[in-house]
This record gives C-alpha cells, sequence and structure tokens, in this order.
C-alpha cells in the first residue's frame, strides 16, 4: 500500500541501498578470514544497514500512520524464502501453519470445555443435555476465538511476536503460578482469601506494567509472591475476626 503513496520513490530508493549494503556485507563476510581487518568495515556497514532500516520504517509511518511498520516478525519468513529451495519453502511454511493450527485449535477447545463446565453449568445450575453441551460448546470456542484475535490484534504494537507473548504471558503467569503455590504448600489457606488475593496481585500486577517500573520479566516473580503474602494476610485476619467473635 505504501507503494501506492508519494513516498514510493524514497522507498525504492531505500530498498536499492540496503540490497547494496547487503551485498556488499556477504562479500566482505566471505573474505573475512583471509583479511581480519575488514571486521570495522562490517561493523560499520551494518550499523548503516540499521540506519536504512530505519529510515524505511519511518516513511512507512508517514505514509500509512495506522501501519505496521516493524519488520522484527517477519526477518525469518524473508530468509526461507530468499534463500531456500522453492519445494522446501513450500514445505516449511505448510510445517508452521500446521503447528500453529494445532496449537489454537488445542487452547480454543481447551477454553470452551472449561467455561461450559467450569463455569456455564455451575452458575446454571441444571443439566444440560449432549446436544445442548455441543451447541454451547461451539458458542464459547466462537466467542474465544473473537478474543483471541482482537488480543492478536492489540500484541501487533507490542514489539516482535516473542516479546509479546512473554509481555501478555508476565501479567497473567505469575499470579496463576501463586495461585497453585496456596493450593500445595497452604493449604490451610481457604478459596476466598485465595481468589482475593489473586484479583488485588492482578491490579499490582498490571499497575506496575502500565507504569513501566521494572522489566516485565519480574513481573512473573510479583505475581506469584504477592498472592502467597496476601492471601496468607487475608488469612490471618479472617482467623483473627473468627476468634474475636468466638470470645464475645
Amino acid at each position: 500500500e505504501a507503494m501506492e503513496t508519494s513516498a514510493a520513490p524514497k522507498l525504492l530508493a531505500l530498498e536499492n541501498a540496503f540490497k547494496e549494503r547487503s551485498s556488499m556485507q556477504a562479500a566482505m563476510y566471505g573474505r573475512l578470514k583471509a583479511e581480519p581487518a575488514l571486521k570495522d568495515s562490517i561493523a560499520e556497514n551494518l550499523t548503516a544497514m540499521n540506519a536504512i532500516r530505519a529510515d524505511y520504517s519511518s516513511e512507512i509511518k508517514k505514509a500509512l500512520p495506522g501501519a505496521e511498520s516493524s519488520d522484527t516478525n517477519y526477518i525469518f519468513i524473508y530468509f526461507i524464502t530468499q534463500n531456500l529451495p522453492k519445494g522446501l519453502v513450500g514445505l516449511l511454511i505448510a510445517v508452521i501453519i500446521m503447528a500453529a493450527w494445532g496449537s489454537i485449535a488445542a487452547a480454543l477447545n481447551s477454553l470452551a470445555s472449561s467455561s461450559v463446565i467450569d463455569l456455564h453449568s455451575k452458575f446454571a445450575r441444571k443439566e444440560f443435555t449432549e446436544k445442548e453441551s455441543y451447541r454451547m460448546s461451539w458458542q464459547y470456542t466462537l466467542g474465544w476465538g473473537i478474543f483471541c484475535i482482537a488480543v492478536a490484534m492489540f500484541a501487533t504494537n507490542m514489539g516482535s511476536l516473542i516479546e509479546a507473548v512473554n509481555i501478555l504471558g508476565s501479567i497473567f503467569y505469575g499470579v496463576i503460578l501463586g495461585i497453585f503455590l496456596v493450593a500445595f504448600f497452604a493449604r490451610s489457606i481457604k478459596g476466598t482469601a485465595t481468589f482475593w488475593a489473586a484479583i488485588i496481585t492482578e491490579l499490582i500486577v498490571i499497575t506496575v506494567y502500565r507504569m513501566e517500573i521494572i522489566s516485565f520479566l519480574w513481573l512473573n516473580l510479583i505475581g506469584a509472591v504477592g498472592v502467597l503474602l496476601i492471601a496468607f494476610l487475608l488469612h490471618l485476619s479472617h482467623v483473627g475476626e473468627k476468634r474475636a467473635s468466638d470470645t464475645i
């Protein structure tokens, strides 16, 4: 789309400059063993290539303000399409799609099953026929699919795919781990205290993430430790209140 705007000449010039620099880089790498002095030239050329990429991204942002300008998630695809035999490229892409398809199907199936069994059936307080359960399952699958698409659209602004996965995971994984730790190692703490501890900790984690106080990887530790501490404090306060009421 950017090539259909007034920025097309500048983009083409940047593409040609990058290809030229890339060819130079490959040639210098090929001669590096025989000419160790090329190491500095390779570093300088790499800096120039990164500058060209930054200029290209900037031009795309100017031409298409709402478009994604980062090429981080396309580096692997570009490499295999440009460097591997055509038959192997198609096979590798098919394998990637099938692997993603399988994991997505399993995730949606798990989410739908949990929603029907653990939530819908519990709160409805009635027995459902197999036909009704099947209909609810595909409805929940559709709903979770739409939710996942919305999250994926949001995640495009979070950098590379692996970084986006780790950021989203760090927001929730620590709290989930904390719940399991309470269940395994602090069985005297009841479900109510654990539930409210998880809610409070999740709010703290989201606040820390939004304020960018610390690296997102530390959110896992904050979530796990937060649930343990807050659940323990809520448990102690409940025990204290119960003892006070028994005394009265």
